[in-house]
């Protein structure tokens, strides 16, 4: 079962993850959520409809509107019927239905013999095991939060402007800052970030990166250690500030602890299958939950591609980084 939130119904969360799936059945698309279409026969009148997906450009454009039923009851004839009538209400061409518990035998008899192609009816599918054809993955992602402590920090080298005789006659000045009392001031810019930061916030930015090199060199990252390294203004300029003046960084040497914090967050795998088709046009890996008080909301869309082999074809991250999908490939597949 897809969960919501207190702010998010389940009904909602399962048309964003609709709305994913179809976007990325078709990336040229145009999807949108909550749309009120007006009524052919009395435009001041509106239907409303969960997602509606636009194909093409006017005047040869193409409306398909889908319809959420997210709850453990099959969809009926009645349910159906009301469907296509708001479908032809609004002008639509293509009606998508999507259901979790799937439809009667009278829906798919009504489809296949009266309606055609003009509506798909597709069912998402929670799998018990999260498993794609040749891939396993792990019923959990990693949140990777890492917890910083500064140790120690040497003198700081910044550049000074030479023609400036009132403050000194090198193009250097050397200054050693009060540690630990600086850690948290705000008195370092980057460019391009736009906001002054502490020691704490640069290393925000800087650490990512650090750790993203040791992962492409093929080296493990320990669960805790201590890592010395230098700020300076190598790539992004680094700014140290006093007041309205700033000067730029040429070296900084520091010393930090790292101890990272593994937070497991349960991951699920649905199906996207179409009636009358043999194979899963899709798959989507879910994640959501909260992380130090911080919510979590991860769609990873697979397909399979011409080639047979399973790809990410789309993808949605709200409020975190730092995650990791594990996974494994049975090379028997």
């Amino acid at each position: 079962m897809m969960v919501g939130t207190l702010e998010e119904p389940r009904w909602r969360y399962v048309e964003r993850v609709v709305g994913l799936l179809e976007k990325s059945l078709d990336p040229s698309a145009t999807v949108q959520h909550n749309i009120k279409l007006p009524v052919l026969d009395s435009p001041k009148d509106k239907r409303q409809c969960d997602v509606v997906i636009t194909f093409g450009q006017s005047p040869r454009q193409t409306v398909t509107i889908v319809e959420v039923q997210a709850r453990k009851k099959k969809v009926g004839v009645g349910t159906l019927d009301g469907w296509v009538a708001k479908m032809r209400e609004v002008g639509a061409q293509h009606l998508i239905c999507v259901s979790e518990a799937g439809y009667t035998d009278r829906v798919a008899k009504k489809v296949n013999t009266i309606y055609g192609p003009t509506v798909r009816l597709l069912t998402l599918t929670e799998l018990d095991i999260p498993t794609f054809p040749g891939v396993e993955l792990v019923d959990h992602v990693l949140h990777d939060k890492p917890r910083v402590t500064f140790e120690d920090m040497g003198v700081i080298k910044l550049n000074v402007d030479i023609s400036d005789v009132r403050r000194t006659q090198d193009a250097v000045k050397d200054m050693r800052l009060q540690f630990p009392g600086v850690i948290h001031e705000k008195m370092f810019e980057i460019d391009g970030v736009g906001e002054r930061l502490a020691l704490t916030g640069l290393m925000d930015i800087i650490l990512p990166k650090m750790r993203t090199s040791l992962r492409r060199l093929g080296k493990t990252e320990a669960n805790s250690y201590t890592v010395k390294f230098v700020l300076n203004s190598e790539g992004d300029d680094l700014w140290f500030c006093v007041g309205e003046e700033r000067f730029k960084v040429l070296e900084l040497p520091v010393e930090v602890s790292v101890e990272r914090h593994l937070t497991r967050v349960p991951l699920r795998v649905v199906s996207y299958q179409q009636e009358f088709h043999d194979n899963v046009l899709a798959w989507i890996a879910l994640v959501k939950g909260i992380v130090d008080g911080e919510d979590i909301d991860i769609k990873v869309v697979f397909m399979r591609g011409d080639d047979g082999i399973l790809k990410i074809v789309g993808r949605e991250v709200v409020g975190v980084d730092n995650v990791k999908l594990l996974w494994s490939v049975d090379q028997s597949s």
